[in-house]
């Protein structure tokens, strides 16, 4: 990947998040009368799609697409075992225990709390179904089952990484968000993606239909992922969590 097509789709995104919370998102200039910005007209692009994607989920479970989905996420790329008449067998699903417990334990003494006090506190229902979503994407991503973990991800999110492959993929065969996914994760060991995955969330912060849920990671280092509701259901919206500084 380009580090110039990175930081794009980085400004991007960061642009989407700020429409989204009620931000401009979009500079303007009056040279010779009023022009959208390349990044405006970019944004709008992005929004315009993501409400394509929004409409085409609502419509169904993806009728093929999620069959092969389905398929891909049983199947041997990921090494799961095979049973004894040589079809693939998934492995069982990974169990997770979130001690909860509240915004306080991330508080950070003299720094920048404007994440752990955003909105309040989410209800025990809100964050269990949250929580899991967030797990979900993790446990996918550390099997490096992108079309999976991109299921998880928001449509602001992936109409993103379309714009970003289609103007810096070049001679690449990259067309969509699994194959950006997989790019962005390249240089991510196996180890450090199941250890990126060993999370103990302890927070959900709501303002409406937004949030961001707060863990502990392995490392014992503070993390908070962007979270947004389609349709009644959590989806990231953001590909990687920011660190709680």
């Amino acid at each position: 990947m380009q580090g110039k097509g990175l930081a794009a789709l980085v400004t991007l995104l960061v642009a989407v998040a700020l429409a989204a919370c009620g931000g401009d998102g979009a500079s303007e200039t009056t040279a010779g009368g009023e022009e959208t910005s390349q990044a405006g007209e970019g944004l709008a692009r992005v929004q315009e799609r993501a409400e394509e994607i929004k409409k085409e989920r609502q419509e169904g479970p993806g009728g093929a697409k999620a069959g092969a989905r389905e398929e891909k996420a049983g199947g041997s790329e990921r090494g799961d075992s095979v049973a004894p008449d040589g079809s693939s067998a998934a492995p069982p699903p990974v169990q997770h225990s979130d001690s909860a417990g509240g915004a306080a334990q991330f508080q950070s003494k003299g720094g920048d709390n404007s994440i752990q006090e955003f909105g309040q506190e989410g209800g025990s229902s809100e964050f269990a179904r949250a929580a899991a979503v967030l797990h979900a994407y993790l446990d996918a991503r550390a099997s490096r089952d992108w079309e999976t973990a991109c299921s998880y991800l928001s449509a602001e999110v992936i109409a993103g990484f379309e714009q970003f492959a289609a103007a810096y993929a070049g001679d690449k065969q990259i067309e969509g968000c699994p194959d950006v996914l997989e790019g962005f994760s390249a240089a991510a060991g196996p180890s450090s993606l199941r250890d990126a995955a060993k999370v103990d969330v302890g927070s959900l912060r709501l303002e409406g239909e937004r949030g961001f849920l707060l863990y502990h990671g392995a490392g014992g280092d503070d993390f908070a992922f962007p979270v947004t509701q389609e349709g009644g259901e959590w989806k990231l919206a953001a590909p990687d969590a920011t660190p709680l500084l």
